[in-house]
């Protein structure tokens, strides 16, 4: 390898940086210069823009062209505008004054604009420019000046730099390149360089040679001591000749104790072994075919701790518990097997020691507790089912109570936006509010019957139906609640079919899912997607073997929001699950939604990736041989009626509207607010009333009891229940007690005066047969 001196590469290094840098600083300092005097004329132009444009389109509006011409002029002999232009809206020149731009010039057009009668009017152009005088023909001049004075400069700088280093580096590293190729361990001579003036300073180098000093020193007495320990080694050797002797005589009774032992080992049940420190494997019973697949000689030399457990944090915990306490008992984990498939095992293991009691390894057992596992888990699952009935039977029972009380509410609004309906002419222009009124009560009605349905676990109305209307019902709900960050849009398949469902639960399914679609893009806005089409299924699905061939309405809602990932995916139809925060989410949604889907014979599929959004796809069974039904519309004639009767109930709004509604068909009425004072009106003149209408929950005595003490003083007086909550009132029971009918909250004159009639006019019948 040819050898090239360190003061030569760094006096090499030194030129080449000196002359880059004079370069570099040169050219810095004169684009300054040029970027200084550019700005300033750039600045000048701005400037003649700004003060004098309105005055030159003033003038040519005028038609003073000589006052332009002057105008210019005078701006030019400034020595910094060198050439101005001025045409008027055709191109003809108008003024044209100063000398030709060059191509280092500054150059601006600008139209010239008169403001006339409210209007801008553009009634001519100007290009502006300036030369950058002399600029590039005095770079060459101040180039060679700043390149030779900055080049001094920098060489001086470097040769400073380059003197001190040689001085202070390079002298002293040759002193000691010198000495190492000379050195002689055994002379006992060390090393002297140069040091600094003062001996309480020192550097790098003089460390360094301090602790070659020392090295030598070190060494020195180290070839003494050898020579000593070589001596010694040889009455050591004599002595262990005689050790070795008596060891082979024990370890030939250690081998015949050692195949006692082993015989034992291999032929018990559990899986044994023998482990190093580093976790492999120097002895394993016969039994690991059976745990783990492998044979005796597969086995020999594998990690017990890496190769057979399944996850890596339960060999950590492995590990560490045996490092803690030397011994682990009953260590639960799952255990793989040569063919991958997995088994749960209890592992005892402790370390064993020699008879100095230091550590050779591990020895433990592994059991296989596979079945004892699966049976707690099947344990775990019972519980938790039993636990999500009483939860979902506690939900069943608060939501009759709140459709009790929804019903009281809904009862009023119902019952006098009918009579309202029924009092305005069809002109008024309060009819269509009071439809609105109307219908949206009855649709919260239908909505309290949804919420009494989900209480019992039972079907709603079921009919034949196509999804399209209740889907546009939906999203006009929907389109009215959610921001205008989040666009809607609908494909709705005109000849999809009919499905055989509630109208109710359908809706109940659109506004969920796409609920949850709004709520992932809440924050961050985006597509909602909402489509329905007709599919077919020709063979039983993969995914979702229930799900039997034929054809299905399938109804696509997907959003573009932050989307979920497999994990989460698993948990969305729980119930009570949800990843909303307090007070968007019950939980529930999800789990109703598959809860209606399921009991259609459907099916629900998520797609969906974080950031990715997410796409439900719900698969309905399209009805049969659907034949068009002819629709045949009457009319109800609301019959009314001069009997008197008894109406009772705890709440004053709903007594007040139906006593109205009674009166108003003609009946005669005695309204009491509380079931016991009304059992008091009757017992003193059971003969004056021809019916009981009376409420079932009411404090002091309920509906059922009443009419139970009711019958007792007059047996043949009828008795019509009204209750929000019919669950608590069996029919079978509410005829053994003598009650001839229920009508449930929220009710319409129509059903209402129709039940009255057919009360009232089957007993009178009955009465009839009787006499006869």
């Amino acid at each position: 390898m040819k050898f090239i001196s360190l003061k030569y590469k760094l006096l090499f290094y030194s030129i080449i940086v000196s002359f880059i840098l004079t370069f570099i600083i040169s050219i810095i300092e004169i684009n300054y210069d040029l970027n200084r005097f550019t700005n300033l004329v750039q600045n000048e132009i701005a400037h003649f823009e700004k003060n004098h444009s309105k005055f030159l389109a003033s003038k040519i509006w005028e038609m003073d062209y000589a006052s332009v011409k002057s105008s210019i002029a005078n701006k030019i002999e400034n020595n910094i505008i060198d050439k101005i232009k001025i045409t008027d809206i055709q191109g003809t020149i108008i003024a044209d004054k100063g000398n030709k731009l060059t191509i280092s010039s500054c150059q601006k057009n600008f139209d010239l604009v008169y403001f006339h009668n409210g209007k801008n009017i553009t009634i001519g152009h100007v290009s502006v420019g300036g030369n950058i005088p002399n600029m590039y023909e005095s770079m060459q001049e101040r180039w060679s000046s700043l390149f030779l004075i900055n080049g001094v400069l920098i060489i001086v700088i470097f040769c400073f730099f380059y003197v001190l280093f040689y001085h202070s580096v390079l002298s002293r590293l040759i002193s000691i390149i010198d000495f190492t190729d000379k050195i002689d361990i055994q002379a006992g001579k060390t090393l002297q360089v140069y040091q600094l003036p003062s001996r309480k300073i020192s550097d790098e180098i003089t460390r360094l040679v301090k602790s070659l000093n020392n090295m030598i020193e070190r060494i020195r007495k180290e070839l003494t001591t050898r020579k000593n320990i070589e001596s010694v080694l040889v009455k050591k050797n004599k002595e262990l000749e005689k050790v070795i002797v008596e060891r082979v005589q024990v370890e030939s009774d250690l081998i015949k104790s050692e195949e006692r032992y082993r015989t034992l080992i291999e032929n018990a049940p559990d899986l044994r072994y023998q482990a190093d420190m580093e976790g492999k494997i120097i002895f394993i019973s016969q039994s690991v075919k059976k745990y783990l697949g492998y044979t005796v000689e597969e086995a020999a030399g594998m990690d017990i701790s890496k190769e057979i457990y399944v996850q890596f944090e339960e060999r950590e915990k492995f590990l560490a518990a045996l490092e803690k306490k030397h011994y682990i008992n009953n260590f639960q984990a799952q255990l793989k097997r040569k063919d991958g498939s997995i088994f749960w095992g209890s592992t005892n293991a402790h370390f064993y020691k020699d008879k100095d009691n230091k550590i050779l390894g591990i020895e433990g057992v592994i059991r296989d507790i596979t079945e004892i596992k699966q049976a707690e888990k099947d344990k775990e699952i019972l519980e938790l089912k039993l636990r999500q009935s009483q939860r979902m039977e506690s939900i069943g029972t608060l939501a009759g109570g709140i459709a009790h009380d929804f019903n009281n509410i809904l009862f009023p609004i119902v019952g006098h936006s009918e009579m309202l309906l029924l009092d305005v002419p069809e002109d008024s222009p309060f009819k269509d509010g009071l439809n609105q009124i109307y219908k949206g009560a009855m649709r919260a009605s239908e909505l309290v019957k949804q919420i009494l349905t989900f209480s019992r676990q039972d079907s709603g109305d079921v009919k034949l139906m196509k999804m399209q209307p209740i889907i546009k019902e939906a999203l006009k709900l929907i389109r009215s609640t959610i921001p205008a960050t989040i666009e809607i849009r609908q494909t709705l398949q005109s000849d999809c079919g009919a499905i055989k469902a509630d109208p109710i639960q359908i809706h109940q399914i659109v506004m969920n899912l796409a609920t949850n679609a709004y709520h992932a893009m809440e924050e961050t806005g985006g597509k909602l997607n909402i489509r329905l089409k007709r599919v077919g299924l020709e063979k039983p699905d993969l995914f979702d073997p229930g799900l039997k061939p034929g054809a299905y309405a399938c109804l696509s809602i997907s959003d573009t929001g932050k989307g979920m990932d497999s994990e989460l995916i698993a948990k969305i139809f729980d119930p009570f699950f949800t990843t909303k925060e307090t007070g968007k989410g019950t939980g529930m949604g999800l789990s109703v939604v598959h809860g209606i889907v399921k009991n259609m014979h459907g099916a629900v599929r998520v797609y969906s990736e974080p950031d990715k959004g997410t796409e439900f796809h719900v698969y309905l069974p399209l009805a049969e041989n659907v034949k068009k039904q002819q629709v045949i519309h009457t009319t109800t004639v609301i019959q009314g009626g001069t009997e008197h009767i008894l109406l009772v109930d705890d709440e004053k709004a709903i007594i007040e509207m139906e006593q109205n509604m009674l009166e108003r068909l003609g009946y005669k009425v005695t309204s009491r607010s509380s079931s016991l004072e009304a059992l008091e009106a009757f017992r003193a003149a059971p003969d004056k009333f021809d019916l009981v209408i009376t409420d079932m929950q009411m404090p002091n005595m309920s509906g059922d009891k009443l009419s139970v003490e009711l019958i007792k003083i007059r047996p043949d007086i009828p008795i019509l229940l009204c209750t929000g909550f019919s669950e608590t009132m069996p029919e079978e029971k509410a005829a053994s007690l003598g009650i001839n009918g229920f009508l449930l909250k929220p009710i319409v004159m129509k059903d209402f005066s129709q039940k009255i009639r057919d009360v009232l006019d089957n007993k009178r019948n009955v009465k009839t047969k009787a006499i006869k």
